[in-house]
């Protein structure tokens, strides 16, 4: 027979179904991280928004979320490694798709956690479609100016296996939509997708409606596009900038050379139709969909190795 857990197992107060919040802070700059997904909920400066945020007793619809072992999308939830047909849970139905990757909605611990810094942990063990241990961390940190994350994925088992990293922030200059910001990418291609967002080539964005190379408006060009070929700057970072019209609010988002490939994404087709194009997401990979089965930017870890990557924002 059954038996019920006792009581001091139980939580002794509601929780929010993104689990416990964690507030970090350095000066203006304000942050919300979550237990699970280890999720970046929320992100101010000065009390304005930087990240188009969702509330404490919401479900999470992906913003913020921490995207591995693979970001976007798998075609049919079906790959081939090591000479093995893998399935994975199709939970993108109308495009059959798995996506998104394993560890969004399950629980992180915190391992390090400072005023302004915290990082969480996760262990992920061999599941139906994904056979393999991997151990992530995600690293949050504010220092005055911006804020720094960073991604760790370790293989803690004892045969190879595939992985890739993603996240899926979604940034606001506080425009009512994102048609009049102002958005630079400097990518030279795109991933041309079918329709179910799966990648079939790539081709120049020169004259195209998605060719933001320089700065202009974003209009009513509807973006849910994978760019690469970016081109970094003096340093060898590459940024991505999106800005208010009029000399208004600004940010930059710095990706790390482990990232790319990334997907910019204007939120037409989210869940809640009054989020739609109220924010941009911006959203850096190290592979991009479908890559367990094309092998683009596909790592692969033997045991005991590790793939990082990393991106920042500022704030102007």
């Amino acid at each position: 027979m059954e038996q019920n857990p006792p009581a001091s197992s139980l939580p002794r107060r509601p929780v929010h179904p993104t689990g416990n919040q964690y507030e970090i802070r350095m000066g203006s700059h304000e942050a919300v991280v979550t237990q699970v997904g280890a999720t970046l909920r929320r992100y101010t400066v000065e009390g304005e928004d930087v990240l188009d945020p969702f509330g404490e007793e919401e479900v999470c619809d992906s913003h913020g979320q921490t995207l591995i072992p693979w970001p976007n999308r798998i075609a049919n939830g079906a790959y081939r490694f090591a000479g093995k047909e893998q399935m994975l849970p199709i939970n993108q139905p109308g495009d059959q798709a798995a996506i998104h990757g394993l560890v969004r909605f399950l629980s992180w611990e915190v391992v390090q956690q400072s005023e302004s810094s915290i990082t969480l942990a996760h262990t992920l063990w061999p599941s139906t479609g994904y056979p393999f241990s991997l151990h992530a961390e995600a690293c949050f940190t504010l220092d005055g100016t911006g804020l720094s994350v960073n991604y760790q994925t370790t293989n803690v088992g004892t045969e190879p296996l595939p992985v890739g990293i993603g996240t899926h922030p979604y940034f606001t200059v506080g425009t009512p939509t994102v048609d009049t910001a102002i958005l630079k990418v400097p990518a030279k291609t795109m991933l041309v997708t079918d329709e179910n967002g799966i990648p079939t080539g790539r081709q120049t964005v020169t004259d195209t409606p998605f060719d933001f190379l320089s700065p202009r408006q974003i209009g009513d060009t509807v973006l849910d596009t994978a760019y690469t070929d970016l081109i970094p700057d003096d340093d060898g970072l590459v940024r991505i900038s999106l800005a208010a019209p009029n000399r208004g609010r600004s940010l930059r988002v710095q990706l790390d050379p482990a990232a790319r490939f990334v997907q910019v994404y204007s939120a037409d087709t989210l869940p809640n139709p009054a989020t739609h194009r109220r924010s941009l997401a911006i959203e850096p990979m190290t592979c991009p969909a479908n890559a367990f089965n094309s092998k683009e930017g596909l790592a692969t870890l033997e045991p005991g190795e590790a793939l990082k990557s990393g991106w920042r924002v500022d704030p102007d």
